[in-house]
C-alpha cells in the first residue's frame, strides 16, 4: 500500500518538473536540412529559359503559401467527413475493474420497525470483479448540433475554396510583376554596365584634364558633378533591379537558380477593356468574385451558429440501450439488457430564450450587412481596377513612344561620338536617358499587368485547374497560356451575354 503511495507521489513530482526543452543546434540543423531536401525533391528542374506562363505554373504548383491554402481546403473536407458521424448514435463499449482489500459487508435495518435487523451482516460483492458493457446512446441535442455543424463545415469548405481562389489571383499578380522586373533587369544589365563604364571613363578623363589646368576649374567640377550624378542614378537603377530575380524565386519556390527570361519587349500587354460597360463587369463580379462568394457563405455559417445557440437551450431527449455483464459471483443475473429514455430541460432557460433569439436575429442582420458591405467593396474594386487598367494602358503606350524617341536620340549621339562631333558626356547622357525610358516602359508594363490582374480577380476570372497534382509543369503552363489568351474583351463579352441570358431565364 505504501509503495503505491510512493509511486503516485513521484509521478506527481515528475509531472510538475516539466520545463521547455529546446532543440540543440545539431537537431535544429538536421530538421532544416530535411525540410530543404523534401521541398527540393518535389520541384521539377528548370530548362534554359523560363517563360512568364511557366513561372506562373511553378508558382501555382510549388509556392508554399499557396500549398497551405490547398491543405486548408483538404483539412476542411476531412472535417466534413468527421462531422457526419456526430449525427449517428454513439456505440459505446466499456470495461471496468473494481478492487478493495476487504469485503463489502453491509448491515440491514427492518423497514417496518426501523430497528437493526437480527440477521448477521452480509457480503454483497466480491473483493474484485470486472464489468463489461456494450450500448447505444442517442441524444437529440447532439444530433441537432451535429447536423448544424455538418452544414457549417460544408459551407466552410466552399469558403476555403474561395480563399484558395483569392490566393491564386494574388499569387499570379505578384509573379507577373516580379517576372517582368526580373526580365527587365536581365534586359538592361549589359547596357547599364556599359553606360556606367563610359561615365566612369569620362569622369577619369575630366580629372586628368582638370589637373592640366587648361580649362576653368568650375567648368570641370560642374562636368564631374554631372557625371557623378549620372553614375549614382545608374547604380540606384542597378540596385533596384538586382533584387527582382530573388523576389521571383521566392514566389516560385526557387531561391537559387540561373535561367534566361523572355525579352520584356516581346511580352504581349493585356487589353484595356475600355469598350465593356462597367455595369456588365459588376454583374460578372457579383456572380464570380471570390471575396463576395466567401462573404455569402460566411453569412450562412453565422446564421447557423445563432441557431446552435437557440438549440442548446431547448429540452433534451436521450435514449440508451445496451447489454451488460459482470463476473461478480454475488450477482445472480450476471448478464442483462438495460434501456432508458430521459427528457431534461433547464427551466432557467425560459428566461434566456428571448435574449438568445434576439441575439440570433442580431447576428443574422450583422452577417447580412457585412455581405452587403463586401458587395459594395467588390463593385468599387471592379470600377477602380477597370479605370486603372485603362490609365495604365495609356501610360504604357506613351512610355513606349518616349523609349522609341530616346533610342533614336541615342543612335544619333552614338554616330556623332564615333565621328568626333560629340563628347563622351553627351553619349553618357543619351544612354542614361534611354535606360531610364526603357525602365519606365517596363515598369509601366508591370503596372499594366498588375491592373489587369486586379480586374481579373475582381470579376473572378482564373485558369480552370482541377488539381495541380494532375498536371506537369508544362501542361500547367499551357493551360495558363490558354487562360491568358482567353482574357480578352470578346470572350468576356460572351461570358457576360451568357450570364445575362441565364439570369433572364431564372427571372422568367
Amino acid at each position: 500500500m505504501y509503495k503505491k503511495i510512493v509511486i503516485v507521489f513521484f509521478l506527481l513530482i515528475s509531472a510538475c518538473s516539466i520545463v521547455p526543452k529546446y532543440l540543440d543546434d545539431s537537431k535544429h540543423y538536421e530538421l532544416a536540412s530535411k525540410d530543404i531536401e523534401i521541398v527540393s525533391k518535389e520541384i521539377d528542374p528548370l530548362s534554359d529559359k523560363l517563360s512568364l506562363q511557366e513561372a506562373i505554373a511553378r508558382g501555382i504548383k510549388y509556392n508554399l503559401d499557396y500549398k497551405i491554402k490547398l491543405l486548408e481546403e483538404t483539412l476542411v473536407s476531412s472535417e466534413i467527413d468527421v462531422a457526419k458521424f456526430d449525427m449517428l448514435p454513439k456505440l459505446t463499449a466499456d470495461a471496468g475493474y473494481t478492487y478493495r482489500d476487504k469485503y463489502n459487508i453491509a448491515k440491514a435495518t427492518d423497514s417496518v420497525t426501523g430497528q437493526p435487523s437480527l440477521s448477521n451482516p452480509f457480503i454483497s460483492s466480491e473483493k474484485s470483479f470486472s464489468t463489461l458493457g456494450l450500448g447505444l446512446n442517442w441524444n437529440i441535442l447532439d444530433f441537432g448540433l451535429g447536423y448544424i455543424n455538418a452544414k457549417q463545415n460544408a459551407d466552410r469548405l466552399i469558403v476555403a475554396n474561395e480563399k484558395r481562389r483569392r490566393a491564386m489571383h494574388n499569387l499570379i499578380q505578384d509573379i507577373q510583376v516580379a517576372y517582368i522586373r526580373a526580365a527587365s533587369a536581365q534586359k538592361l544589365e549589359g547596357k547599364l554596365k556599359e553606360t556606367i563604364r563610359l561615365a566612369e571613363n569620362a569622369l577619369e578623363n575630366s580629372k586628368s584634364i582638370e589637373s592640366l589646368k587648361t580649362n576653368s576649374p568650375m567648368d570641370a567640377l560642374r562636368y564631374q558633378k554631372s557625371l557623378l550624378d549620372t553614375v549614382k542614378l545608374l547604380e540606384s537603377i542597378q540596385s533596384e533591379l538586382s533584387s527582382a530575380k530573388y523576389e521571383l524565386g521566392q514566389l516560385i519556390n526557387l531561391p537559387h537558380y540561373a535561367v534566361k527570361f523572355d525579352d520584356p519587349n516581346l511580352i504581349t500587354p493585356p487589353g484595356a477593356f475600355d469598350s465593356i460597360d462597367s455595369y456588365d463587369l459588376e454583374t460578372l463580379a457579383i456572380m464570380n468574385n471570390a471575396e463576395y462568394k466567401e462573404s455569402i457563405y460566411n453569412a450562412r455559417i453565422a446564421v447557423e451558429e445563432a441557431r446552435k445557440g437557440i438549440l442548446q437551450i431547448m429540452p433534451n431527449l436521450s435514449f440508451n440501450y445496451g447489454k451488460q455483464y459482470t463476473d461478480n459471483s454475488y450477482t445472480i443475473n450476471q448478464n442483462w439488457l438495460e434501456g432508458s429514455a430521459r427528457l431534461s430541460f433547464n427551466l432557467l432557460n425560459l428566461f434566456t430564450l428571448p435574449s438568445a433569439m434576439q441575439l440570433a436575429d442580431n447576428q443574422e442582420v450583422l452577417s447580412q450587412e457585412r455581405r452587403r458591405a463586401v458587395q459594395m467593396t467588390v463593385i468599387t474594386k471592379v470600377n477602380l481596377s477597370q479605370q486603372e487598367l485603362i490609365n495604365s494602358t495609356k501610360i504604357f503606350n506613351r512610355s513606349k513612344e518616349i523609349s522609341q524617341v530616346n533610342r533614336r536620340i541615342l543612335n544619333i549621339t552614338q554616330n556623332k561620338t564615333d565621328s568626333g562631333l560629340a563628347g563622351d558626356n553627351e553619349l553618357v547622357s543619351a544612354s542614361t536617358e534611354f535606360l531610364l525610358a526603357e525602365l519606365k516602359k517596363f515598369q509601366a508594363l508591370s503596372q499594366l499587368y498588375l491592373a489587369s490582374g486586379k480586374l481579373r480577380s475582381s470579376v473572378g476570372y482564373e485558369p480552370k485547374i482541377q488539381s495541380v497534382d494532375e498536371y506537369t509543369i508544362y501542361e500547367l503552363a499551357e493551360l495558363i497560356d490558354k487562360s491568358s489568351s482567353s482574357w480578352n474583351e470578346d470572350n468576356i463579352r460572351n461570358e457576360i451575354y451568357a450570364l445575362n441570358q441565364a439570369l433572364i431565364n431564372i427571372n422568367d
